[in-house]
């Protein structure tokens, strides 16, 4: 039986958030409907998520996992989040100089899903789910990027993408993600099933 591994990217309270809208929250739902679909096709899926930890022993517990699990292929969940300098303000570092911080604000301009591989295999599995997951997320000037320095993607044994599912920042990515969940895991789902055929 083919074995799906999918990663919620990041521990709680630790990835991007904008409003009432948080990465780890968001994927948790999504790896959810995306498991469903896939155990009703006939794969074994395994969800990964370490929510209580630091990022840093999330993603050593994940990688140590996976790979001790022997999964087919993974699958990393996250969304983006896009900020923009609107000014400056006074602050201290820690040796009590005083320098001029940067202020931030979210930037709704940024839009878009992408997904990221390291591998070849990879490509191709990257190319498969962007095929339909870009149709419902568009924005992005390129569908899948090659990475190296990722280590969910470089250190676990299976083939691994991430997928960067829009931007918290975004309205009107948040829209699609929050009202057409289910659409977003067919997109996954399908990519998948594609990438799966002989």
């Amino acid at each position: 039986m083919i074995h799906c591994g999918i990663d919620i990217g990041h521990a709680a309270g630790t990835g991007a958030r904008c409003g009432r809208y948080d990465e780890h929250e968001l994927n948790v739902q999504l790896a959810g409907v995306i498991a469903g679909k896939l155990r009703a096709r006939g794969l074994r899926v395994t969800v990964y998520d370490f929510p209580a930890v630091d990022n840093r022993t999330d993603l050593n517990r994940t990688v140590g996992a996976v790979n001790a699990d022997g999964v087919d292929f993974l699958i990393s969940l996250h969304s983006d989040c896009c900020q923009r300098v609107v000014g400056y303000e006074l602050a201290y570092d820690e040796f009590g100089e005083q320098y001029e911080r940067p202020v931030l604000e979210a930037d709704p301009r940024a839009r878009g899903a992408h997904v990221i591989y390291t591998s070849a295999a990879g490509c191709k599995l990257a190319r498969c789910i962007a095929r339909y997951l870009v149709a419902l997320l568009p924005g992005r000037a390129d569908s899948t990027v090659q990475r190296k320095g990722l280590a969910i993607l470089s250190r676990t044994k299976c083939v691994a993408v991430l997928g960067e599912n829009g931007f918290v920042t975004s309205p009107e990515d948040m829209e699609i993600v929050t009202e057409r969940m289910e659409e977003m895991a067919d997109a996954y789902v399908n990519g998948i099933l594609d990438y799966l055929l002989p």
